[in-house]
Protein backbone atom coordinates (compact mmCIF):
# COMPACT_ATOMS: atom_id res chain seq x y z
CA UNK A 1 0.00 0.00 0.00
CA UNK A 2 3.10 2.16 1.09
CA UNK A 3 4.58 1.59 -2.84
CA UNK A 4 1.11 2.32 -4.78
CA UNK A 5 1.13 5.26 -2.41
CA UNK A 6 4.62 7.12 -3.06
CA UNK A 7 3.92 6.31 -7.10
CA UNK A 8 0.48 7.88 -7.28
CA UNK A 9 2.23 10.67 -5.66
CA UNK A 10 5.81 10.91 -7.96
CA UNK A 11 3.25 10.83 -11.12
CA UNK A 12 1.30 13.72 -9.60
CA UNK A 13 4.19 15.23 -8.97
CA UNK A 14 5.53 14.63 -12.61
CA UNK A 15 2.57 15.88 -14.18
CA UNK A 16 1.82 18.85 -12.52
CA UNK A 17 6.16 20.34 -13.00
CA UNK A 18 5.33 22.99 -15.02
CA UNK A 19 2.36 23.89 -13.03
CA UNK A 20 4.21 26.94 -10.50
CA UNK A 21 5.25 28.92 -13.82
CA UNK A 22 2.06 28.91 -15.57
CA UNK A 23 -0.04 30.11 -12.15
CA UNK A 24 2.14 32.83 -11.88
CA UNK A 25 2.26 33.56 -15.67
CA UNK A 26 -1.88 34.05 -15.33
CA UNK A 27 -2.57 35.04 -11.63
CA UNK A 28 -0.26 37.46 -10.77
CA UNK A 29 0.09 39.89 -13.72
CA UNK A 30 -2.06 41.87 -16.09
CA UNK A 31 -2.08 38.89 -19.41
CA UNK A 32 -3.02 40.27 -22.68
CA UNK A 33 -3.96 37.52 -25.70
CA UNK A 34 -2.83 37.24 -29.35
CA UNK A 35 -5.83 35.24 -30.86
CA UNK A 36 -9.36 35.15 -29.08
CA UNK A 37 -10.71 32.36 -26.99
CA UNK A 38 -10.86 28.89 -28.67
CA UNK A 39 -13.83 27.75 -26.32
CA UNK A 40 -12.55 24.28 -26.88
CA UNK A 41 -11.24 24.02 -30.21
CA UNK A 42 -7.19 22.92 -30.91
CA UNK A 43 -5.04 25.62 -32.18
CA UNK A 44 -3.52 24.45 -35.33
CA UNK A 45 -2.93 26.60 -37.99
CA UNK A 46 -0.72 27.90 -39.23
CA UNK A 47 1.08 24.98 -38.91
CA UNK A 48 4.55 24.46 -38.01
CA UNK A 49 4.85 28.06 -36.86
CA UNK A 50 5.29 29.76 -33.62
CA UNK A 51 2.10 31.46 -32.16
CA UNK A 52 2.44 34.08 -29.54
CA UNK A 53 -1.34 33.45 -27.60
CA UNK A 54 -0.54 35.37 -23.75
CA UNK A 55 1.99 37.96 -23.01
CA UNK A 56 2.24 39.91 -19.71
CA UNK A 57 4.75 42.06 -18.82
CA UNK A 58 7.60 40.22 -17.83
CA UNK A 59 6.92 37.18 -19.76
CA UNK A 60 5.72 35.50 -23.08
CA UNK A 61 3.71 32.56 -23.97
CA UNK A 62 4.39 31.00 -27.16
CA UNK A 63 2.83 27.72 -28.92
CA UNK A 64 4.71 26.28 -31.75
CA UNK A 65 1.40 24.36 -33.59
CA UNK A 66 2.46 20.71 -34.92
CA UNK A 67 2.65 19.39 -38.42
CA UNK A 68 2.67 16.18 -40.09
CA UNK A 69 4.83 13.84 -37.07
CA UNK A 70 6.06 16.77 -35.24
CA UNK A 71 3.86 17.63 -32.01
CA UNK A 72 3.41 21.10 -30.61
CA UNK A 73 6.10 22.65 -27.83
CA UNK A 74 4.81 25.49 -25.54
CA UNK A 75 7.44 27.67 -24.27
CA UNK A 76 7.27 30.74 -21.90
CA UNK A 77 10.50 33.05 -22.44
CA UNK A 78 11.36 36.18 -20.84
CA UNK A 79 9.83 39.26 -22.51
CA UNK A 80 13.48 41.32 -21.59
CA UNK A 81 12.62 43.96 -24.47
CA UNK A 82 10.41 42.42 -26.17
CA UNK A 83 8.71 38.96 -26.83
CA UNK A 84 10.78 36.29 -28.91
CA UNK A 85 10.08 32.58 -29.11
CA UNK A 86 13.96 31.89 -28.57
CA UNK A 87 14.55 34.54 -26.01
CA UNK A 88 15.54 32.97 -22.00
CA UNK A 89 12.92 30.05 -21.84
CA UNK A 90 11.47 29.67 -18.35
CA UNK A 91 8.82 26.96 -18.87
CA UNK A 92 9.28 24.15 -22.01
CA UNK A 93 6.60 21.88 -22.68
CA UNK A 94 7.21 19.34 -25.62
CA UNK A 95 5.21 16.73 -27.28
CA UNK A 96 2.12 19.13 -26.74
CA UNK A 97 -0.95 16.95 -29.30
CA UNK A 98 -2.92 20.07 -29.06
CA UNK A 99 -3.55 23.47 -26.79
CA UNK A 100 -7.14 25.19 -26.26
CA UNK A 101 -8.17 27.92 -23.65
CA UNK A 102 -11.03 29.06 -22.82
CA UNK A 103 -12.00 32.20 -21.02
CA UNK A 104 -14.91 32.83 -18.14
CA UNK A 105 -16.62 34.92 -15.71
CA UNK A 106 -19.30 35.53 -13.71
CA UNK A 107 -19.49 39.11 -13.32
CA UNK A 108 -17.15 41.80 -14.14
CA UNK A 109 -14.58 41.28 -11.02
CA UNK A 110 -14.16 37.62 -11.74
CA UNK A 111 -12.43 36.91 -14.87
CA UNK A 112 -11.64 33.21 -15.40
CA UNK A 113 -9.00 31.00 -18.47
CA UNK A 114 -9.19 27.72 -18.59
CA UNK A 115 -6.02 26.31 -19.96
CA UNK A 116 -5.81 22.52 -21.26
CA UNK A 117 -3.32 20.34 -23.16
CA UNK A 118 -2.01 16.55 -23.71
CA UNK A 119 -3.78 15.18 -19.59
CA UNK A 120 -3.05 19.27 -18.28
CA UNK A 121 -6.47 21.06 -17.52
CA UNK A 122 -6.20 23.65 -15.04
CA UNK A 123 -8.67 27.29 -14.02
CA UNK A 124 -6.65 30.51 -13.49
CA UNK A 125 -8.16 33.51 -11.53
CA UNK A 126 -6.90 36.21 -13.46
CA UNK A 127 -6.27 39.21 -12.41
CA UNK A 128 -7.11 41.72 -14.93
CA UNK A 129 -11.00 42.43 -15.36
CA UNK A 130 -11.07 42.00 -19.29
CA UNK A 131 -8.87 40.08 -21.66
CA UNK A 132 -6.68 42.83 -24.21
CA UNK A 133 -5.80 41.71 -27.77
CA UNK A 134 -2.91 42.56 -28.75
CA UNK A 135 -2.26 43.20 -32.53
CA UNK A 136 0.47 41.18 -33.09
CA UNK A 137 -0.53 37.22 -33.71
CA UNK A 138 2.43 35.46 -35.28
CA UNK A 139 6.49 35.89 -34.79
CA UNK A 140 6.52 32.74 -37.32
CA UNK A 141 3.91 33.66 -39.98
CA UNK A 142 6.12 30.93 -42.46
CA UNK A 143 6.91 27.38 -42.20
CA UNK A 144 11.36 26.90 -41.21
CA UNK A 145 13.47 27.59 -44.47
CA UNK A 146 14.33 24.00 -46.21
CA UNK A 147 17.90 25.15 -45.38
CA UNK A 148 17.52 26.82 -41.61
CA UNK A 149 15.22 28.00 -38.99
CA UNK A 150 13.97 31.50 -39.92
CA UNK A 151 12.36 34.19 -36.75
CA UNK A 152 9.72 36.27 -38.26
CA UNK A 153 9.38 39.57 -35.75
CA UNK A 154 7.15 42.29 -35.69
CA UNK A 155 10.33 44.24 -37.41
CA UNK A 156 12.85 41.84 -38.74
CA UNK A 157 16.46 42.31 -38.66
CA UNK A 158 17.41 45.21 -40.93
CA UNK A 159 20.60 44.53 -43.03
CA UNK A 160 22.89 46.43 -45.40
CA UNK A 161 23.27 42.78 -47.42
CA UNK A 162 22.40 39.67 -46.76
CA UNK A 163 23.77 36.04 -46.87
CA UNK A 164 22.73 33.26 -49.16
CA UNK A 165 20.62 30.99 -47.76
CA UNK A 166 18.83 34.31 -46.36
CA UNK A 167 14.98 35.21 -46.49
CA UNK A 168 14.74 37.89 -48.69
CA UNK A 169 10.69 37.47 -49.38
CA UNK A 170 8.30 35.73 -47.38
CA UNK A 171 4.49 34.62 -47.87
CA UNK A 172 2.29 32.65 -45.51
CA UNK A 173 -0.83 30.68 -46.01
CA UNK A 174 -2.65 34.06 -46.53
CA UNK A 175 -0.86 35.18 -48.96
CA UNK A 176 0.22 38.54 -46.45
CA UNK A 177 4.03 39.30 -46.87
CA UNK A 178 5.21 38.35 -43.48
CA UNK A 179 8.71 39.33 -44.77
CA UNK A 180 8.92 42.24 -47.23
CA UNK A 181 11.01 42.12 -50.70
CA UNK A 182 14.48 42.80 -50.19
CA UNK A 183 16.23 40.89 -52.70
CA UNK A 184 18.01 43.30 -54.16
CA UNK A 185 19.83 43.02 -51.03
CA UNK A 186 21.08 39.79 -51.66
CA UNK A 187 24.99 39.38 -53.29
CA UNK A 188 24.68 36.99 -55.53
CA UNK A 189 20.89 36.54 -57.13
CA UNK A 190 18.15 35.18 -55.30
CA UNK A 191 15.20 32.00 -56.15
CA UNK A 192 11.61 31.27 -55.35
CA UNK A 193 10.76 28.03 -54.00
CA UNK A 194 7.10 26.49 -53.92
CA UNK A 195 5.26 26.98 -51.35
CA UNK A 196 1.92 28.91 -50.44
CA UNK A 197 -0.50 29.66 -53.66
CA UNK A 198 -0.34 32.96 -53.41
CA UNK A 199 -0.01 35.64 -56.61
CA UNK A 200 2.97 36.96 -55.52
CA UNK A 201 4.75 34.08 -55.93
CA UNK A 202 6.25 31.44 -53.43
CA UNK A 203 9.07 32.79 -50.48
CA UNK A 204 12.20 33.63 -51.65
CA UNK A 205 15.86 32.63 -50.93
CA UNK A 206 19.28 34.47 -51.12
CA UNK A 207 21.77 32.67 -53.79
CA UNK A 208 21.62 30.34 -56.67
CA UNK A 209 19.17 28.38 -58.27
CA UNK A 210 19.59 24.75 -58.13
CA UNK A 211 15.83 24.13 -59.11
CA UNK A 212 15.10 21.07 -60.33
CA UNK A 213 18.24 19.32 -59.22
CA UNK A 214 17.86 16.06 -56.70
CA UNK A 215 17.13 17.73 -53.46
CA UNK A 216 16.71 20.83 -54.40
CA UNK A 217 13.69 23.23 -54.41
CA UNK A 218 11.64 22.32 -57.22
CA UNK A 219 11.47 25.21 -60.47
CA UNK A 220 8.12 26.90 -59.87
CA UNK A 221 5.37 26.74 -62.50
CA UNK A 222 3.42 30.01 -63.97
CA UNK A 223 0.68 31.25 -60.90
CA UNK A 224 -1.98 31.39 -63.75
CA UNK A 225 -1.34 27.61 -65.55
CA UNK A 226 -1.89 25.93 -62.38
CA UNK A 227 -5.62 26.90 -61.67
CA UNK A 228 -5.71 25.95 -58.82
CA UNK A 229 -7.87 27.55 -55.19
CA UNK A 230 -5.38 25.68 -52.64
CA UNK A 231 -4.43 27.32 -50.36
CA UNK A 232 -0.86 25.37 -50.17
CA UNK A 233 0.92 24.08 -53.11
CA UNK A 234 3.13 21.90 -51.11
CA UNK A 235 2.01 18.05 -51.05
CA UNK A 236 3.60 14.99 -52.77
CA UNK A 237 3.92 14.61 -56.79
CA UNK A 238 2.11 18.60 -56.54
CA UNK A 239 2.19 19.78 -60.04
CA UNK A 240 3.38 23.54 -59.33
CA UNK A 241 6.92 22.60 -59.49
CA UNK A 242 9.33 20.76 -62.25
CA UNK A 243 11.71 18.54 -61.61
CA UNK A 244 14.54 16.92 -63.46
CA UNK A 245 14.24 13.46 -65.42
CA UNK A 246 13.56 10.77 -63.22
CA UNK A 247 12.91 12.94 -60.44
CA UNK A 248 9.52 13.68 -58.34
CA UNK A 249 7.83 16.51 -56.41
CA UNK A 250 8.23 15.89 -52.91
CA UNK A 251 7.13 18.14 -49.66
CA UNK A 252 9.61 18.15 -47.11
CA UNK A 253 8.46 18.90 -43.29
CA UNK A 254 9.19 22.34 -43.46
CA UNK A 255 6.74 23.21 -46.48
CA UNK A 256 8.66 23.52 -49.01
CA UNK A 257 8.55 21.33 -52.46
CA UNK A 258 11.68 19.83 -53.48
CA UNK A 259 12.90 17.17 -55.77
CA UNK A 260 13.73 13.72 -55.13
Amino acid sequence: MLKLLIFVLLISCHSNQHDPILHSFFTFKDVKASLPSTDGEVITRPMNSWVRVFENEDSCFYYKTPFRKELGEIRITNKSSKCSYDSEIELRVEKVKGLTYKISHTNKDDLRLTLEFNDFKEEYKLINTQLKHTSKLLDNGLPRSFISSIYIDKKYPQQRNLKDKDLCHGVNSNCQNVVGYRCEKCPAGFYEVVDFNCSQGGSKYCGSDNCGKKNEPACPRGYKILGSKLKSLCFDGSPAGLCGPGLRTFCNEDNILICI
